[in-house]
């Protein structure tokens, strides 16, 4: 099995396994190389991103929250809804 980073299982598990995964890859936008952290959801539907200059832990940090927040307004998953 693969090893993971720390910032990644992190990520992973503030946002769960069961609803996605992220990502984080180098990308020239303008010009200029940025670092691209992204969150997809199970389905492949993007939940957020953040664009970055350099790839250290402000920069994962910054991601996470804003995907923590996004997540408080994600639709709960249709398995633990108790009827």
């Amino acid at each position: 099995m693969p090893q993971r980073s720390r910032n990644e299982s992190a990520i992973t598990r503030a946002i769960g396994p069961r609803h996605g995964r992220v990502d984080e890859t180098y990308v020239r936008v303008g010009g200029r190389w940025k670092y691209l952290f992204r969150a997809v959801d199970k389905h492949g539907k993007l939940i957020d991103f953040v664009l970055s200059d350099r790839r250290n832990t402000r920069a994962a940090y910054r991601f996470l929250s804003k995907v923590v927040k996004a997540m408080n307004d994600y639709p709960p998953d249709s398995t633990h809804c108790i009827a």
